[in-house]
């Protein structure tokens, strides 16, 4: 099973979450920026449509199109989303949400 507490992840220093909604619910990745920014500067939401995963720390995700990876500046925005509204509704369904690793930027330099 994976792990996935907050304690463990803000160790961690990551700032991407994946999001799913449970059901048969697709996510607006515009309502759930709005909604991720009263806990942190978003500096991403991306589909998470056609083939694909990402991987946490323990386990691997397949992307899927109820699933967006929302990414935060700062990774203390990203334990308060995921510690207020892990298993909370939102459009019309529970969300799951799973800290995943940072993508890297191809534009930041090493």
């Amino acid at each position: 099973m994976c792990s996935n507490s907050s304690r463990q992840i803000s160790t961690n220093k990551k700032g991407s979450i994946l999001v799913t909604v449970r059901g048969n619910r697709q996510l607006n990745e515009m309502e759930l920026g709005k909604m991720c920014e009263q806990f942190g500067e978003v500096r991403s939401v991306r589909s998470g449509r056609g083939a694909g995963s990402v991987k946490s720390a323990l386990c691997e995700f397949v992307l899927t199109s109820r699933t967006k990876i929302v990414e935060f500046w700062d990774s203390r925005g990203a334990v308060l989303f995921f510690e207020q509204m892990n298993n909370q509704h939102h459009q019309g369904g529970p969300l799951t949400l799973r800290f995943v690793w940072d993508e890297p930027d191809p534009n930041e330099k090493p």
